[in-house]
């Protein structure tokens, strides 16, 4: 052959484990804060496109009833996809202890679940005209990322950080995605409006329990 053609020998290739193409580890807190905001937008633009059929609204039971299936099949496929995108970007596996990762994933699967509730019943709300009293909603954020920096404050700051903000990809998207439902009917943009509420009333208390942790770790 000769030397320097196009029919050289090919040179050794270095071996990369496919380990290391696919396992990112976890991600910056900044960067999981980003993701929260960027599906938050996403969700509540989806909610407020105003052409979702809604469930019944009744006064007993569970408060709704004759789910449309494709409502359901929306709610149910945001919830498990923020729940992956939360996990990829967190790795709950990555967590100290053996406990960290089953509370991360208690507190995350529990939130989902009542956010697809609350989405079903914030849409049949807005099909009666009636107004939303949202006087316990705050908690659907402030108390699974109040459990995950509980449960997390033996960590480092960067972990503990992360985690409780994993909790937020999941819960401020479905939230903004029920006030999405809710406010379609509304006359100004109701994708902002969703927005707004998911601010205030899901923002609002995830910053404080942000602030709260931060300030409990500092006088340990």
């Amino acid at each position: 052959m000769v030397a320097g053609g196009w029919f050289d020998s090919p040179r050794p290739v270095a071996h990369v484990p496919a380990s290391a193409l696919t396992d990112i580890g976890p991600l910056s807190p900044r960067s999981v804060a980003a993701a929260a905001v960027g599906l938050t937008c996403a969700t509540a633009t989806v909610g407020a496109l105003g052409t979702w059929a809604s469930p019944e609204r009744i006064t007993t039971g569970w408060q709704i009833a004759d789910v449309p299936p494709s409502l359901l099949g929306l709610t149910l496929a945001t919830a498990v996809i923020c729940l992956a995108l939360a996990a990829l970007m967190v790795r709950p596996r990555a967590l100290p202890g053996r406990v960290l990762p089953a509370i991360w994933w208690a507190a995350v699967v529990t939130a989902a679940g009542a956010l697809v509730w609350n989405d079903l019943f914030l849409a049949a709300l807005g099909t009666t005209g009636d107004a939303a009293i949202p006087v316990l909603d705050w908690l659907f954020t402030l108390l699974p990322a109040a459990v995950v920096g509980l449960a997390t404050r033996g960590a480092d700051v960067r972990t503990q950080l992360r985690a409780l903000l994993g909790t937020a990809v999941v819960t401020l998207p479905l939230y903004a995605l029920g006030w999405g439902l809710f406010s379609s009917a509304e006359d100004w943009p109701a994708a902002i409006n969703a927005v707004r509420v998911t601010a205030l009333l899901g923002g609002i208390p995830l910053l404080i329990t942000l602030v709260t942790t931060r300030r409990w770790r500092s006088l340990r």
